[in-house]
């Protein structure tokens, strides 16, 4: 036989001698040894006493809800327009200018069909001018004011009010602000 040959076949003798041993090593104690009981339970456990806060449940008076309510029924009709002004709540309210007013708007037109106001609204927007709609019921009959300002001085709404009139050929209004 070859020399390399033959130290290839002692060497991997060797390696696999080696292995062989060490899984002997390892494992052959381990078939001797006891098994080993692994417990879960905890000897002379005690449940510790918590105190628990006392928690009453107290009630809030509903007779303040009730009596609120009450006086909003009364202020507002069931699709939330004042009964008073007509104007829906929340949205600001024109009027007709009074000796005390503080703030102003110019009113473009007014329309039952909302999607008329809303037609002009965005016309104006397009062309640069603020303007909002404003729903207030008028005889029973919802009306969609289209506005523009509102204005702290009375000038300021004059002066809009013959720009308007001309750029989109309409006849508007100066007329009071309130929020």
């Amino acid at each position: 036989m070859d020399k390399n040959r033959m130290g290839g076949w002692a060497g991997g003798f060797v390696v696999g001698s080696g292995f062989l041993v060490a899984v002997l090593v390892i494992f052959v104690p381990m078939l001797f040894d006891e098994p080993v009981h692994i417990t879960t339970e905890i000897d002379n456990f005690e449940n510790p006493e918590i105190e628990s806060p006392d928690l009453t449940v107290v009630e809030p008076p509903t007779e303040p809800v009730f009596e609120s309510g009450a006086r909003l029924d009364a202020l507002v009709d069931e699709e939330g327009f004042e009964k008073d002004s007509g104007v829906r709540v929340g949205e600001p309210e024109l009027n007709p200018e009074v000796a005390d007013t503080t703030r102003w708007a110019v009113q473009l037109a007014s329309f039952a069909n909302e999607v008329s106001a809303q037609s002009l609204v965005d016309q104006c927007i397009a062309s640069g001018d603020q303007a909002w709609i404003s729903v207030a019921k008028v005889d029973g009959k919802k009306m969609h004011r289209v506005a523009v300002g509102p204005f702290l001085k009375r000038d300021d709404a004059e002066s809009q009010l013959s720009s308007l009139e001309t750029k989109y050929d309409i006849e508007p209004m100066i007329v009071s602000y309130k929020d």
